[in-house]
């Protein structure tokens, strides 16, 4: 971790956003939820013992695993690497050029 590039400026505005629009999600979730519920304005049930804590998980899961998506140098790769993608175009271009010839 700690792979940070801090000068671009555009990939710096769109994880503020990001992260701004996983804030307000779990805040508003959390008011339309957990408000109510803990404020006395509703019956007190289960489900928003169950609900909140279950959906604050998933938020945290969300937020720890893009950060170490976005956080992790995905390393070096050769110049000349062939992905295998190419490397199944390459060995079926011979045919697919055949068909078209029909």
């Amino acid at each position: 971790m700690g792979h940070c590039l801090c000068k671009d400026g555009l990939g710096l505005f769109i994880s503020f956003c990001v992260y701004s629009l996983m804030l307000a999600a779990n805040l508003l979730f959390t008011y339309t939820v957990g408000y109510p519920c803990f404020a006395n304005l509703r019956e007190s049930n289960l489900d928003c013992y169950i609900e909140l804590p279950t959906f604050w998980f998933f938020w945290l899961m969300m937020v720890f695993s893009h950060m170490a998506v976005m956080c992790k140098d995905p390393g070096f790769i050769k110049e000349n690497y062939k992905y295998r993608l190419e490397k199944f175009q390459k060995n079926i271009q011979p045919i697919i050029e055949d068909i078209y010839r029909l």
